[in-house]
């Protein structure tokens, strides 16, 4: 299998700052550059994104709760429950990150393209995996500082947090969708462009994040067996919420496509959005590059098994999502399906 461009450059770009991090005046400059560099990436992606989307998914109103409360309350709960039992186990900062991870917008690209290749309701996807981003801009903060508490060098000034996430995401975010009728039709056509530039600026962040933890020796009580079972807790978490996200779904009625869209915007979470709000949200914070290892190694995780389970879903597109239930009403419609009688 061909090696994946982007995990080998985060990957090079995590082991560079190892070797040879990003310190003094080097250091602030970079954090300027990704500063600059995030507010326009939320401008692109402003641009990029038709209002009429957003307008058109917003009629699924059950389902989009529905996926909102995967996001936004049982992931988080999930991850600060596993964290604590984890407290004798993992180090304090990767437990963190675990939270951290929990209270993330979903993710807008996987969200969508695992979606279409499942079949599912693409319309809905796109808009509720923007909507989620865009809601996450101040449900993530507040959620940052109800479940971190004083555990942490969260920020405590919650006004101060969120003025800094409206200036440095969500104003450029608005003046993107301003764009759109200038932009939009050019980012449609190069869609490469768009995914280039924010694979840049995800690497600079992966840099400069690992750069402030080596500088300050975060890294050297740090255990192989640490990144192995904070692997295994992601890849629980994330069974847990995409087997919630299949039976809440069929348990509320909803027709596959919905169910589909559910299964792969609730159970995925947005690195693209959870490290520049990391920028923001621990910007004095040391151990920055320890908070991102869960949402590094979570992202490779959500994509590897996504890809099979999209797969598995087109294969069995006549099944519904989980497991088939023998009711009298099933057994019946597979016997009208098939032309059986009724003492077959």
């Amino acid at each position: 299998m061909r090696p994946d461009p982007f995990l080998l450059a985060m990957a090079a770009a995590a082991g560079f700052a190892l070797v040879a991090p990003a310190s003094g005046n080097a250091a602030a400059a970079l954090d300027s550059v990704m500063t600059v560099g995030v507010a326009i990436l939320f401008f692109l992606h402003g641009a990029a994104l038709a209002p009429s989307v957003i307008v058109k998914g917003m009629g699924h109103w059950r389902l989009h709760a529905f996926i909102l409360c995967l996001t936004y309350v049982l992931f988080p709960a999930a991850a600060w429950f596993t964290a604590q039992m984890m407290i004798s186990v993992l180090p304090q900062e990767l437990r963190l990150g675990i939270i951290y991870l929990g209270v993330l917008p979903s993710a807008v690209s996987s969200s969508v393209a695992f979606t279409v290749l499942a079949k599912g309701n693409v319309p809905v996807a796109v808009c509720h995996s923007a909507g989620s981003n865009i809601v996450g801009m101040v449900f993530t903060p507040l959620l940052v500082i109800l479940l971190f508490g004083a555990q942490t060098q969260a920020p405590a000034d919650l006004s101060h947090l969120i003025s800094d996430v409206m200036l440095q995401l969500l104003l450029p975010f608005i003046l993107g969708q301003i764009a759109h009728r200038w932009w939009g039709a050019f980012l449609a056509c190069h869609p490469r462009w768009l995914s280039n530039y924010d694979q840049t600026i995800i690497v600079g962040i992966v840099f400069a994040a690992f750069s402030r933890s080596t500088a300050l020796g975060i890294w050297d009580g740090l255990r192989v067996t640490d990144l192995v079972l904070t692997a295994g807790v992601c890849t629980a978490l994330l069974a847990f919420i995409a087997a919630s996200a299949a039976l809440g779904a069929r348990w509320l009625g909803f027709p596959r496509e919905d169910a589909i869209a559910a299964l792969f915007c609730g159970s995925k979470k947005s690195l693209a959005s959870g490290l520049p709000l990391a920028q923001i949200l621990f910007a004095t914070n040391p151990n920055l590059g320890l908070l991102a290892l869960p949402i590094i190694l979570y992202n490779q995780i959500q994509i590897l098994i996504g890809a099979v389970l999209a797969r598995w879903l087109v294969r069995e597109k006549a099944a519904p999502i989980g497991e088939k239930r023998l009711t009298f009403s099933w057994c019946r419609r597979e016997r009208e399906r098939l032309g059986m009688s009724k003492n077959s």
